[in-house]
């Protein structure tokens, strides 16, 4: 099995349920951006299979449609999650960073990270906006 078949499948099981403790705990956008940050790529996977595991076990015993809240739910991560991934693209990388600032090294990474999370709590929403973040950080 490679690499990432195995990463994937761990991170199906480590994290399908952690979804259902988000959902019940009413999670903070800090919780949802480490979420998308601890399982990245694989996360639609671990959402599909989250939804998958409690709309099968539950829906049954479900008499106050907690089921269709979590599928709302779950919906709504996934829409932010390929929002998010798409303006993080679009909106600056490490290159930027380094040609802005004219620095190289680990401030990089961690100007890229605060910016990522700024874009994933829309409060970076273009490029032009990511570029001043930017400019501004010290």
């Amino acid at each position: 099995m490679s690499n990432a078949k195995s990463v994937l499948i761990k991170s199906v099981i480590k994290g399908h349920m952690r979804i259902l403790g988000l959902f019940k705990q009413g999670a903070s956008e800090k919780a949802l951006y480490k979420l998308i940050k601890d399982f990245s790529l694989n996360l639609p996977c671990v959402l599909i299979a989250s939804l998958y595991d409690v709309l099968a076990t539950r829906s049954l015993l479900d008499e106050n449609g907690e089921s269709d809240k979590y599928f709302e739910f779950v919906l709504s991560l996934i829409d932010r999650y390929y929002e998010y991934m798409n303006k993080k693209n679009s909106f600056i990388s490490g290159e930027d960073i380094c040609n802005i600032l004219n620095i190289k090294g680990p401030k990089v990474g961690e100007i890229l990270e605060k910016a990522n999370e700024l874009i994933f709590r829309n409060k970076i929403n273009s490029k032009e906006e990511a570029i001043e973040f930017i400019k501004s950080y010290k």
